[in-house]
């Protein structure tokens, strides 16, 4: 065992879109920092693996680039969600167009046949993100599991442990953090928030399973990429979505609030392979899909009716931890990436003050809410 200590001022739990959107801000304004995350990437990630506009103007902020480049690596440009209600009957929601860093400027050739969102693996698109960390300033420790977090006047004591193979024996190598604060980007089973103790509230928790297949009809000839959500009798409240990715792929889930599963004793890969088999309408479009990927669960924290802190003294919380998720589609990517990128102008006002106090954080909470 060997002990190492870090030294930056500032801690990022968690390097998935709202981590690695903060980690982005904050390097390019040339501010050192730790980013840790206990998974090492390319990473597997249940996820809806859908991600609209908000996603491609923080994309847009951060490099005009980087989404071209996804749409050339995997990324599939939709233009459509179309909405099943519970009677069957379908209608289309076409959303606007990116605006491309607010301004309104993107063109139609930029996007991607004007693509207002698009689809895309989830870990490939979040393997994409933590390859743009720039390690000038950001010291990324991945395979690092968060064991203790502790504040001491000004500073927080924080303990990980990183395990790695030796020539002959496995090897785990004890790393203390002394931050003035730490960005909780650790999902929606935050250890941050467990940490601290702070409890989620069950009514605020989606749980859902998802798998890939091979084989879905009822795309084939449609003028426009689209992704499909379902509200059916058997999933409300709720929903059952399939989204087409590249390469013949598509992502086919069910959703519900948990309280909801708790109480009705739902199983929700039961509730999928009941859908895809005997559905009147569905049922035929699943005839000759087989398994691309085992079925794997996804809970999300979806947004509260009335405020919530997601700041305290030292700390800001983002993403999933923050409930971002929104409550009807469970679409959770933008309004991560969205409030990485204001906490890191929150550090950035924070390192000039040299002030890390809860009332001085607050100003996080103000900037996303209103955002």
């Amino acid at each position: 065992m060997s002990t190492s200590l870090s030294a930056t001022d500032i801690t990022i739990v968690g390097a998935g879109p709202a981590g690695a959107t903060a980690s982005l801000f904050l390097a390019r304004e040339g501010i050192p920092h730790t980013i840790i995350d206990r998974a090492t990437f390319p990473r597997d990630k249940a996820d809806g693996n859908v991600y609209g506009t908000k996603v491609i103007e923080t994309l847009d902020r951060l490099d005009p680039n980087y989404f071209p480049e996804l749409l050339a690596n995997g990324a599939l440009g939709c233009n459509v969600a179309r909405v099943f209600t519970p009677n069957g009957k379908p209608f289309n929601l076409r959303f606007p167009t990116s605006n491309g860093n607010g301004t309104g400027d993107r063109t139609e050739t930029e996007l991607g046949e004007d693509a207002p969102f698009f689809t895309m693996n989830r870990r490939d698109f979040d393997n994409f993100l933590v390859s743009k960390l720039d390690r000038n300033y950001a010291d990324v420790r991945l395979g690092a599991t968060l064991t203790h977090l502790e504040r001491q006047q000004d500073r927080w004591n924080v303990t990980l442990e990183i395990s790695g193979e030796g020539t002959t024996e496995t090897t785990t190598e004890t790393t203390t953090l002394n931050p003035k604060l730490i960005i909780a980007a650790d999902g929606a089973n935050s250890t941050v928030l467990q940490k601290l103790g702070i409890a989620q509230p069950i009514e605020r928790y989606y749980d859902s399973v998802q798998g890939y297949f091979r084989g879905v009809t009822g795309f084939e000839g449609t003028e426009i990429s689209h992704i499909e959500s379902h509200f059916l009798p058997e999933s409300n409240p709720g929903f059952f979505f399939i989204a087409p990715l590249a390469d013949g792929i598509f992502n086919v889930g069910v959703g519900k609030p948990r309280s909801d599963v708790q109480q009705q004793n739902v199983d929700l890969s039961e509730l999928l392979h009941e859908v895809m088999r005997h559905h009147p309408q569905l049922s035929t479009r699943f005839t000759h899909a087989e398994s691309a990927s085992e079925l794997r669960s996804w809970p999300v924290m979806v947004g509260p009716s009335e405020r919530v802190s997601v700041s305290g003294s030292g700390y800001l919380v983002t993403g999933d931890a923050a409930r971002l998720c929104n409550p009807l589609t469970c679409f959770g990517t933008g309004n991560s990436m969205v409030s990485g990128m204001l906490a890191a102008s929150q550090v950035k006002q924070s390192i000039t003050q040299q002030r890390f106090d809860g009332e001085t954080l607050k100003t996080y909470d103000r900037a996303l809410y209103d955002r």
